[in-house]
């Protein structure tokens, strides 16, 4: 459900939804981990990464399709 709150993302959040972490970082499950959409200066980037504690709270956004 969107505005759920969790320090940090763990298996039984890859159900499909979208979190944003603390830094306004998407965070999405996907086939091979979590894929974290970030802004750069002069870009958007997407990367294979690991949610942690520190870029915590993690909060949904959208629900899953």
């Amino acid at each position: 459900m969107p505005g759920e709150r969790v320090t940090v993302l763990t298996d039984e959040h890859r159900d499909g939804r979208v979190w944003v972490d603390g830094e306004g970082d998407l965070w999405m499950p996907g086939p091979y981990g979590w894929t974290c959409v970030k802004r750069v200066p002069f870009a958007i980037i997407a990367q294979l990464a690991t949610p942690e504690i520190k870029f915590g709270p993690y909060t949904a956004v959208l629900d899953a399709e």
